[in-house]
């Protein structure tokens, strides 16, 4: 994707500074959370650090650099599962150290930022197809939360339980259709948030938007995806480019999707 930085507003250079700095505002949250003893404030202390580290690993894959980005996702994805949600384990989807935990089911969801689990590796690639009914109840627990909303771009519940039936549960004559259907509210968020951003090329260049270009929250999810129809011998890249969204955009999913091998040309 470093070829495309320049058409699509940004420098590297700058990319490469913001990534070393957040990455050690991370690792000094991180440092200052071994020495707090209340536990609220450790955990705002993670949170803290996992968020930086999280950034340095996006602005990594805006530069081709996987080796880094993985390793960065990797911390952010252990600090924030020390700060106790299940968003870590959904970003070891970039990672390299995907654990097996007894942490991810079968439990009941406590709040509706556990639907991050549906699209951790063990639920999309090992325990729908392993031990499926424990998958398919902790889904439909998931229900409760349906109305709220979670995620940098505020994506209701509703939208991923929608998704994961589309890939989990289709109907065998409308899977394509129910596919895209589902996929569409991720990327048509992301579309127009890059769209409303690249508007204001001062804060699109120097990158100060809540999200990043390289949405960890939609990119970990088309990942997901891609994975799981390559299981089928069906192609992700085919479903994307059929949706009415931004050439940026296509851009930048081609480009994230291509380091982990899971873009279809």
């Amino acid at each position: 994707m470093l070829e495309s930085l320049e058409n699509l507003g940004l420098d590297a250079a700058r990319v490469r500074r913001q990534r070393e700095v957040y990455a050690g505002i991370g690792r000094a949250y991180l440092a200052h959370a071994q020495s707090q003893e209340d536990p609220a404030d450790r955990e705002l202390t993670l949170f803290a650090a996992a968020t930086n580290l999280r950034r340095a690993a996006a602005n990594s894959l805006l530069l081709n650099d996987t080796d880094q980005g993985t390793r960065l996702f990797d911390e952010a994805a252990e600090t924030y599962v020390a700060a106790g949600t299940a968003y870590g384990f959904f970003l070891e989807l970039f990672g390299r150290r995907q654990r097996r935990s007894e942490r991810r089911f079968p439990y009941e969801p406590k709040n509706a930022a556990d639907v991050w689990l549906l699209w951790s590796p063990d639920a999309m690639l090992h325990d729908l197809r392993v031990s499926p009914e424990k998958t398919v109840r902790f889904r439909r627990q998931l229900d409760a939360y349906r109305t709220e909303r979670v995620g940098i771009l505020g994506l209701p519940v509703a939208a991923h339980l929608e998704l994961f039936d589309s890939l989990a549960l289709p109907p065998l004559d409308t899977a394509e259709y129910a596919l895209s259907e589902a996929l569409f509210p991720f990327l048509g968020a992301y579309s127009a948030a890059i769209r409303r951003c690249r508007s204001d090329h001062y804060h699109w260049s120097r990158l100060t938007m809540p999200f990043h270009p390289i949405e960890p929250d939609i990119l970990g999810v088309l990942l997901v995806v891609s994975r799981w129809l390559t299981s089928q011998q069906r192609s992700v890249s085919r479903t994307i480019l059929a949706l009415p969204i931004g050439g940026d955009v296509i851009t930048l999913i081609r480009g994230t999707l291509r380091q982990f091998d899971a873009w279809d040309d």
